[in-house]
């Protein structure tokens, strides 16, 4: 069978209350574009049984407790098409999200991101890890070009030819820091594309964030702890982890007047996410990447 031009991989922990908006957005977005759609769970809810209610959407489950990098690396290799789109079911995108993004992938270009914003029915735990997760990529900042930073997993699109060309990622799974490093290694860019936007959805439990915000703060800092020194750098910077993740996302977002009142409400839980962030990151440095109870 010829491939689809498009794959849209979406991992999906603990989303029966937007899964059904995710998928119905996917597919309206792309209506006229051949493609598929392969979700990836690992629930403890009724995200499986909802994904089963969309018969041209591939479902894959794996066991409660996988990150998000580790579905996303199951579910590229079980996609298809020229393209592959990665994306979380807590998204909803835009009618032009994919028009927008495959027309941004040209000569040269390896991965293509979209920008965000928030849906209407979020609260202040979604706001805080909206803006910690997000804050470099709000739709009010995010212009088409070329970016020299990075672009967001959870909204952006690949070659799967230059995926495939990387060292292979079934164990470690789809960490897109490090994997643009690697398409930029080969001389290869990323960009960025206006009217690809992804809005936050729902109201996410704060105990799944600081067990998700702790582990990837782990395996962030295991992967740059190369060295005593470093380890040891890593440890005693923890206490201004927070502070300053809080900093760098102000001055992103508080220029817009939209977003002042709930950057100031979502205060709280961005501390608290930001300092399990931090603790993951000193637990990383100190004893590495190995899993964590």
């Amino acid at each position: 069978m010829t491939p689809p031009r498009l794959s849209i991989v979406v991992a999906a922990i603990d989303a029966q209350d937007t899964i059904e908006a995710c998928l119905t957005a996917l597919l309206t977005a792309t209506a006229d574009i051949p493609s598929d759609i392969v979700v990836v769970e690992a629930s403890r809810d009724d995200t499986r049984r909802r994904v089963e209610t969309f018969p041209t959407v591939r479902l894959i489950s794996a066991a409660p407790g996988v990150l998000v990098p580790h579905l996303w690396a199951r579910g590229f290799h079980a996609s298809r098409g020229t393209f592959v789109a990665f994306t979380l079911a807590q998204l909803r995108v835009s009618t032009t999200w994919a028009e927008r993004l495959l027309a941004a992938i040209g000569p040269g270009v390896a991965g293509v991101g979209g920008g965000f914003t928030l849906a209407e029915d979020t609260g202040p735990a979604a706001w805080a890890l909206f803006y910690l997760r997000y804050s470099a990529f709000i739709e009010e900042r995010w212009r088409d070009g070329l970016v020299d930073g990075e672009i967001a997993g959870d909204n952006a699109l690949y070659r799967r030819s230059d995926l495939e060309a990387c060292p292979p990622f079934d164990v470690d799974g789809f960490w897109e820091v490090a994997i643009h490093r690697q398409l930029r290694r080969r001389g290869l860019t990323l960009a960025a594309a206006s009217g690809a936007t992804a809005a936050v959805m729902g109201q996410p439990s704060p105990a799944r964030v600081l067990r998700e915000r702790l582990r990837h703060g782990r395996r962030f800092a295991a992967s740059r702890a190369t060295s005593l020194a470093s380890r040891a750098r890593q440890v005693v910077a923890t206490p201004l982890v927070p502070p300053l993740l809080w900093w760098r996302a102000a001055r992103r977002v508080l220029p817009y007047s939209a977003h002042r009142l709930r950057f100031l409400a979502a205060l709280p839980w961005m501390l608290c996410f930001a300092t399990a962030w931090a603790q993951g990151e000193a637990l990383g440095a100190l004893v590495g990447d190995e899993p964590a109870r």
